[in-house]
């Protein structure tokens, strides 16, 4: 096997929302007395640990992209891979999972831990914390999208984002990843922060991951 690159990127599609998903309507109309606030979108972080890619650029199958740049500092970090961590990138558990391949759309759970994973149609990333770790992940025409519950005054506030570990991403025609967070219609809260390690991506596909902003309406 050729030399393998290794990321850790910290990264949504518009598509019918499930009960859990927010609105992917594009900024409301309002009345001219109503003010929008539109913030930033979320953040993305990537490491590199290719010692060859000494620029630390993408993939050219991977673009990331944002609604809205943060004014005050950068949305993508593209980083160093510490040495010696390789093995995160790799699942222990030698088994097979497969979401949204057989049912029209899914809610993922919180932690996925597989040798091989593969992701086909819509499928949706719960709030909260969420972590996938594969030594394999295989996106098919995949329509990602992250999902967010309504404030609870009466709940733990905690932030919600999403980590993937994967040393291989085999990526077969369009795939997207939308982080956003939750939507009344109205405002919207901020989008889940992306962390992504992989070694590689591979496939004939691509790869997009947007991060959506942040929308507040003062009525």
């Amino acid at each position: 096997m050729e030399h393998i690159p290794f990321v850790l990127l910290a990264l949504t599609a518009c598509q019918q929302p499930h009960k859990e998903s927010n609105s992917l309507s594009p900024t409301p109309e309002v009345s001219a007395e109503t003010e929008v606030y539109t913030g930033p979108s979320g953040l993305v972080i990537i490491r590199i640990a290719d010692e060859q890619n000494t620029s630390l650029t993408l993939p050219q199958k991977l673009n990331v992209n944002f609604e809205t740049i943060n004014e005050d500092k950068t949305n993508l970090r593209i980083e160093q891979f510490p040495a010696g961590a390789t093995s995160i990138l790799f699942s222990k558990h030698p088994t097979i999972q497969s979401y949204g391949c057989e049912k029209q759309s899914e809610v993922l759970p919180n932690k996925i831990d597989a040798e091989r994973v593969i992701i086909c149609g819509q499928v949706f990333i719960p709030s909260g914390r969420f972590e996938i770790r594969t030594s394999k992940l295989e996106l098919r025409d995949a329509k990602i999208v992250t999902t967010e519950k309504p404030f609870d005054p009466n709940v733990e506030f905690t932030l919600s984002n999403t980590t993937i570990y994967a040393a291989e991403i085999e990526v077969h025609g369009t795939n997207k990843l939308t982080l956003q967070g939750y939507s009344d219609g109205f405002d919207r809260s901020s989008a889940h922060a992306l962390f992504m390690n992989f070694a590689y991506v591979s496939g004939e596909g691509s790869f997009e991951v947007l991060s959506r902003n942040q929308i507040r309406t003062l009525r």
